[in-house]
């Protein structure tokens, strides 16, 4: 299963593209998250890998993270670094 306590997603909540996309903190104790099997991989094997899903979790307004349609923003901006 998951190894981190709280992951950041990216959700569509709005529109059609990017501004349709809000980012939230989601706690892996919420109802509903649950985790796949750790992946079998060749190599990287110091960060496991494995499924993350989310079936029917209420997320707070309060665990968004920046205004609302920013979400693509925000991933963007941690990929310049």
């Amino acid at each position: 299963g998951g190894v981190s306590d709280v992951y950041i997603v990216m959700a569509r909540t709005g529109e059609a593209g990017p501004k349709g996309i809000s980012c939230f903190l989601v706690e892996k104790s919420m109802a509903g998250v649950s985790f796949g099997k750790p992946e079998v991989k060749l190599g990287w094997n110091s960060q496991p890998t494995t499924v993350v899903s989310f079936d029917d979790v209420v997320v707070p307004a309060a665990n968004r993270i920046g205004e609302e349609g920013l979400g693509f923003t925000i991933a963007m901006q941690g990929l310049d670094g």
